[in-house]
């Protein structure tokens, strides 16, 4: 998981405003990395962690989460 935090933030996203022709398109194109990362956070909850779980301070825990994934995902494994 560090590993694709790595690359995700040594690949920033491109974006791409216009198409050869000069229409708008406003696309934003990612690494590979970074999409693995999301599909990892929206797979434990993190997404929703404040409205899901009836813990006091779940929207702190979801803003440190984001934050350090690491430490959060050996926290959350260790459940």
């Amino acid at each position: 998981m560090i590993e694709l935090g790595f690359l995700a933030n040594e690949f920033k996203p491109q974006i791409e405003t216009h198409d050869r022709y000069g229409h708008r398109i406003d696309r934003v194109r990612y690494h590979p990395s970074y999409h693995q990362l999301m599909r990892m956070a929206f797979g434990e909850g993190l997404h929703s962690l404040p409205w899901t779980s009836r813990r006091v301070g779940a929207q702190v825990v979801r803003a440190a989460s984001i934050t350090c994934t690491p430490k959060w995902r050996r926290r959350t494994a260790a459940r």
